[in-house]
């Protein structure tokens, strides 16, 4: 009768081992996808941005603008200004705009 129980015992003790362990799986998977989709997003952002900032970050802009053509120099600014009038322009009464503001009560 002991025996009986004892297994009994042992056997939940097994099933719920095997449950926790595959619930840690199915988490260890998740943030492995997750980990992956992340790579996926910053690679994707990195080759964007590869041409939005097309100086050195180790402080030669400077140096690096007084050795540009005026005529380089120019064509930059106008890409630049392409850029910014494709921007949607956002005026304040539309920033001011009562669905811009939510409200939300901390418990």
């Amino acid at each position: 009768w002991d025996d009986m129980r004892e297994a009994e015992a042992f056997q939940a003790q097994r099933e719920g081992n095997m449950q926790a362990g595959e619930a840690a799986t199915a988490a260890r998977r998740t943030k492995r996808q997750k980990r992956k989709e992340g790579k996926e997003t910053a690679k994707k952002l990195r080759k964007e941005a590869e041409g939005v900032n097309k100086f050195a970050a180790d402080g030669s802009f400077l140096e690096t603008m007084k050795q540009m053509d005026p005529s380089e120099l120019e064509a930059v600014a106008k890409g630049t200004k392409q850029k910014r009038d494709a921007q949607p322009v956002v005026s304040a009464k539309q920033m001011r705009s009562e669905d811009n503001i939510k409200i939300r009560d901390v418990e």
